[in-house]
């Protein structure tokens, strides 16, 4: 009989072929460049300032 596990999400570094780096994603967590950080931002109406 076979063991069932839960579904989970993860994100990886690789470099030069080779992981380096993994880390399990949490629910509820949404990973993105800034770009789409802004956007996301933006469309909720919050304005982007850059410091002075």
């Amino acid at each position: 009989m076979e063991a069932k596990h839960e579904a989970i999400t993860i994100e990886l570094t690789i470099e030069n072929g080779v992981v380096t780096y993994v880390r399990k994603v949490q629910n509820g967590e949404i990973t993105a460049s800034f770009d789409t950080f802004f956007w996301l931002a933006k469309q909720a109406g919050y304005k982007i300032i850059p410091p002075q």
